[in-house]
């Protein structure tokens, strides 16, 4: 999904450090505590279309905004390899997961009720159904061995 036009996103991006230096861990759970709250304080604006005394109206509804950790990187002014980064040191590493995980349940949960597009969240958190859809019920080889639909094996061509 696109950001709508006009938004603002860019304003909520929070200059960190000049030269690169990594957050205190204190100041890491304090960035992170003001993005969800500006996540719960700016939901998404939907308009719908409202009959009203039989006079169709736009009304802008709110919409619950996921937490996201490329929402969360934006506003930290940071990438995805800087994160990857802290979660190599010993002393960042519990708090970033916890942090994932605070993320992870917010948007299974809001899924789950129907608040977020369930599609998207069980993709976006590698939910997903693992069927066979090409084998016909035949066993699926792992060995890196191919069946031809005529059900041999390349091997027996070469």
């Amino acid at each position: 999904m696109a950001a709508p036009k006009g938004n603002t996103y860019w304003k909520s991006r929070k200059d960190i450090s000049d030269d690169g230096k990594k957050l205190s861990i204190d100041e890491l759970i304090e960035k992170t505590q003001e993005y969800f709250q500006h996540v719960e304080d700016n939901p998404l604006m939907k308009v719908e279309i409202v009959i009203c005394k039989g006079v169709p109206k736009q009304v802008k509804a709110p919409k619950m905004r996921p937490f996201t950790l490329t929402g969360l990187y934006a506003y930290l002014g940071i990438t995805n390899r800087t994160w990857s980064n802290w979660k190599g040191d010993v002393r960042y590493s519990n708090i970033l997961v916890r942090i994932e995980n605070i993320i992870y349940v917010q948007q299974f949960e809001g899924a789950a009720v129907g608040f977020f597009n369930p599609v998207i969240i069980s993709r976006k958190l590698s939910l997903t159904d693992k069927k066979d859809v090409t084998s016909g019920g035949k066993p699926i080889s792992t060995k890196g061995e191919v069946i031809l639909p005529n059900g041999k094996s390349l091997d027996d061509y070469i």
